[in-house]
Formats: structure tokens, sequence, C-alpha cells
């Protein structure tokens, strides 16, 4: 199988989807397929008299040579219960580290999905705030454009925005507001202007 010749008397057999060795006594397990072909290849195959399960088994046909068959049957019986013991032993603390593993993948996983949810809502959220932004930024020129005709002009410059803000303190309300032809017009916006002066200022009021 796979390459090995095998030279100890107690190896049964192992199969290629399982990482485990069949001996005569029980069989044992590997937490890899790997680590299985390691001991197979090292131990197995050339120093089977240093595995310590073929001399355990050695010991014990040693010690039960002179026993009558029924004895002897009895004795393997109980040594290849205690071996079982033992590997069972060896899978319940793989099978609880593989529990650990497999929770702690899980953990990661989740960590993983939360950063993923977190970026998806901090791009959605600043994509929603671009939108605000583009929106804002469409009504200042829809008033731009307006204040421009309103006021007869078609351009301005900057330096003069800026003589201006120097000048004058600027804000706004809206308020509800009934046109002389009774038309309620509920977005009527009152621009005050506030003039900077050493300290001093006196107050303006446009519509």
């Amino acid at each position: 199988m796979m390459g090995f010749y095998i030279q100890c008397p107690f190896y049964l057999t192992h199969r290629n989807w399982s990482a485990s060795i069949t001996c005569e006594d029980t069989q044992r397990w590997y937490r890899t397929k790997e680590l299985r072909d390691r001991h197979i290849d090292t131990v197995c195959e050339k120093n089977w008299k240093d595995c310590p399960h073929a001399q355990k088994l050695l010991t014990f046909y040693e010690r039960t040579e002179s026993m009558n068959l029924t004895r002897k049957e009895r004795e393997h019986l109980e040594l290849t219960c205690e071996s079982q013991k033992t590997e069972m032993a060896k899978l319940k603390k793989q099978i609880h580290k593989l529990d650990k593993d497999l929770d702690a993948k899980d953990r990661e996983i989740r960590a993983l999905e939360y950063l993923e949810q977190s970026k998806d809502k901090k791009v959605k959220s600043q994509a929603e705030k671009i939108f605000l932004m583009q929106e804002e930024i469409r009504g200042l020129l829809a008033l731009i454009g307006y204040g421009t005709d309103a006021a007869g002009m078609d351009s301005f410059t900057l330096n003069r925005v800026q003589q201006y803000a120097k000048k004058w303190d600027v804000r706004y309300r809206v308020e509800p507001y009934e046109a002389e032809d009774g038309v309620k017009e509920i977005n009527r916006i009152y621009i005050e202007r506030t003039e900077k002066k050493d300290g001093e200022s006196h107050g303006e009021e446009d519509q």
C-alpha cells in the first residue's frame, strides 16, 4: 500500500482515506494522514521494535507464552480493551481540540463578517453623505443662480465674495410666507446680514 514495505509483525492494515493504522491490538488514530504515513515510514517499516505498541505486544507474548490457550485469549482480550481505551482517550482529546479549533475559526469568521458588515455600513454611510452633499451643492448652485439672475448678474469674482464675507456676517431663516396673491409659500427664505465694523454692527434683511 502506497509503496510501504511493512516489517512490523503486529501491523494489520491502513486505509488511504483514514488517518489511522490498524494493529493487532487496536486501531490507532493520528491527527493527520501525513503523521500516520510518517509513523509507518519511520517505525512500522524500519524501526518497529522501537514502537511502544509493538514493545507492549512483545512483552505480552513473552509473559503469556506458558499460559494455556483460554487464559492467553482472555489476557489478549484484556490487552485489546486496554489499548482501545487508550486510543479512545486520545480520540476524545483530538475531538476536543478540533471543537476548540472550530470554535476559534467560527469566532474568526463572525469577526470577519462583522468587519465586512461594518465596512459595508461605512461605505453606505459615506455614499449617503456624498449624496446629501451633492444635493446641498445643487441647492446652493440653484440659490446662487437665482440670486445672480434676480440681481441682473451673469458672473461674479471670488475676490468680491471674499471681500463680502470679510464685511458681512450672513445668516438665513426659513419661515411661512403668504404672497400678495394669497399663495402661501412655506419655503420663504430670509437673509440676515450683520456688518462687521470694529466690534459694532448693524443688521439688514433681504427677502
